[in-house]
């Protein structure tokens, strides 16, 4: 919880919650940036200065990660939806389909840009579920002729997650590991390629983040104009154009935070049980109910309804959550119902004071 009396609790789904610790060495930044004299925003990106923030940046990120050496880490601007298009520019083959396990909103926008390259092969859908369960994992079979297999590790909006992700013998893993990346202790070694947003639980929009292996990059397209390839941005040490350096320092200073609260086992772990907490009252509650398949429930993104005969209550449920301070709980508009988001800088202690608001919501519709 706060100890700033005007702060609320955000449940936003990105841009989303930092730890306020964090803002506030942010804000120091801004004024007088590591004794420079200049703040942040002022400095040159090619300075000594912002050099050692880059270094630390990529050293904390690979040490995290426990990357190996056959490994690379770089920054994009444009976020996550300018590697929908990158990633088919750079690796798809004029003769082969990049294949896709759809689980919806995000995906679906990968495979729209996919097919304005190539051809994209729906390789297994949940999409005649509503996408309220993952899909079932193809065979080898079907998976053949594709140059690689893409997927999203967590679903924001539909409020599913690869609790064990997927991998294909022989054929690329690409992931999109925006909404959960550093979430939980993963082998990030077995993936070919995997990117993500900053702005869930990494700091600002506007930046993604890339880890390609080496081998798989040695595949990319040179051919293309040089802001497109993916080992430009490499080659220039995330540089290539200038950076949007705040959102780098920040993402330095998450990255620090995260460490502070015991890496990565710690807060999944900790993400674990803030999820398990909110999900156990909804699965009791006469009021509300979680649609998503058990097994397939996102620890980062909680979507839930009010059940159909309290449906009515939606607009009131919203209300009286802003009056009490719990803000950005309305689903996303391709849904509806509701969605609390759960990421790390999120606290036990806020969860906690949303389920019992919702539990006192809940009396005053029975009453």
């Amino acid at each position: 919880m706060s100890k700033h009396k005007n702060r609320v609790l955000n449940f936003g789904a990105g841009p989303s919650l930092l730890p306020e610790k964090v803002i506030e060495q942010l804000q120091q930044s801004l004024w007088n940036f590591q004794g420079s004299g200049m703040g942040l925003l002022e400095i040159y990106h090619r300075s000594s200065l912002f050099d050692e923030v880059m270094e630390e940046l990529e050293y904390r990120f690979r040490k995290i990660l426990k990357l190996d050496e056959s490994s690379h880490i770089f920054f994009l601007p444009g976020g996550a939806s300018f590697l929908f298009a990158a990633i088919p520019l750079n690796f798809l083959k004029k003769d082969q389909a990049a294949g896709f396990l759809h689980s919806g909103y995000w995906t679906d926008k990968a495979i729209a840009e996919t097919k304005r390259i190539g051809e994209a092969r729906l390789l297994a859908s949940s999409e005649a579920d509503q996408f309220l369960c993952l899909p079932t994992l193809p065979t080898a079979t079907d998976t053949k002729d594709v140059c690689y297999i893409q997927y999203c590790s967590n679903n924001t909006i539909e409020g599913t997650q690869w609790h064990s992700l997927p991998r294909f013998e022989n054929t690329p893993v690409v992931v999109d590991m925006s909404s959960d990346i550093l979430s939980r202790e993963l082998d990030f070694n077995q993936f070919d390629l995997i990117f993500g947003g900053l702005q869930k639980n990494l700091g600002a929009a506007g930046i993604a983040v890339c880890v390609i292996r080496d081998s798989f990059l040695q595949s990319s397209n040179k051919g293309l104009p040089i802001f497109f390839q993916l080992s430009a941005h490499l080659t220039a040490g995330s540089r290539l154009n200038t950076p949007h350096t705040l959102g780098l320092y920040l993402c330095l200073l998450m990255l620090r935070w995260l460490e502070d609260q015991g890496g990565l086992i710690a807060i999944g772990e900790e993400n674990r049980r803030k999820a398990e907490f909110l999900y156990e009252y909804l699965d009791q509650s006469s009021v509300f109910e979680a649609p998503v398949r058990e097994a397939d429930r996102s620890h980062m993104n909680i979507v839930f309804d009010l059940k159909p005969e309290h449906k009515e209550q939606e607009e009131r449920f919203l209300s009286e959550a802003e009056d009490g301070g719990f803000l950005s709980l309305a689903g996303h508009r391709s849904r509806g119902g509701f969605r609390a988001s759960l990421y790390n800088a999120q606290s036990f202690d806020s969860v906690r004071a949303l389920t019992l608001f919702m539990e006192k919501f809940e009396s005053k519709i029975k009453a």
